[in-house]
């Protein structure tokens, strides 16, 4: 996959520029101007790594998002954060767009219409578990692409363990197949952050990401059937 993106970024989003000895030194030099690591800037740089260390060891137990705002909080409270700067620099269309997505996501939810739909499709479609493994990891693929992945796992699995009975198929292939093709997003900025930051710089537009995306997202389907055929059974899944 590394290597297929690397060719998709080179071919459809060719460097500009070829030296960039020019900017480097116009970074020198407002390196220079900058002058010494400021009190404010060295609290602020301890404060991210305090934040990454609490993410790391106290994640599961406090919650990522419960620290990422008590972070934010003590940020302000020792005025290390000004707010005109923060209302400046943040993109928050990135924030309401993953709100959006997530609001859809839970209102599908509640409401059971992702159940119903899933139920509608796979329930007459499917005939097989090799066909049942296949069509719950396309859904998976391109439903992560409008809701977060947590979301689309927590849609599709129920019914997936209910199909996985009934062709007495193994949980965890079942589980399997939804969750590694719900990272799979490439296409649009809500389906994963790494797309959205690249989006939210005003370089490129929705047409890109969702051109190369889709290169990227078919090579992906590609490469995890063949490993759902050959690779899977050598580890001692097999159905």
């Amino acid at each position: 996959m590394i290597g297929m993106a690397y060719f998709v970024l080179m071919k459809m989003f060719s460097p500009e520029i070829q030296d960039i000895r020019s900017a480097q030194t116009v970074l020198k030099k407002k390196a220079l101007r900058m002058g010494h690591t400021t009190a404010r800037e060295k609290s602020i740089g301890l404060l991210m790594l305090l934040t990454i260390f609490t993410w790391i060891f106290y994640g599961e137990r406090l919650g990522l998002a419960n620290i990422a705002i008590a972070s934010v909080v003590i940020a302000f409270v020792f005025r290390l954060l000004d707010w005109k700067e923060v209302e400046q620099d943040v993109n928050w269309g990135v924030f309401l767009m993953y709100g959006g997505a997530i609001c859809l996501g839970f209102a599908m939810g509640r409401t059971g219409a992702a159940h119903w739909l899933a139920d509608n499709t796979l329930g007459y479609l499917v005939h097989s578990s090799w066909g049942l493994l296949i069509s719950l990891s396309f859904i998976a693929l391109f439903l992560t692409e409008a809701i977060s992945n947590t979301a689309a796992v927590a849609l599709l699995l129920p019914l997936a363990l209910g199909l996985a009975q009934d062709f007495q198929i193994d949980p965890r292939i079942v589980t399997l197949s939804l969750t590694i093709p719900s990272g799979l997003a490439f296409q649009l900025p809500m389906g994963t952050p790494a797309t959205a930051i690249a989006y939210s710089s005003g370089y490129i537009s929705v047409k890109d990401t969702v051109m190369g995306g889709m290169i990227l997202k078919l090579f992906a389907f590609i490469l995890f059937v063949l490993s759902i055929f050959f690779y899977w059974p050598s580890i001692g899944f097999e159905f």
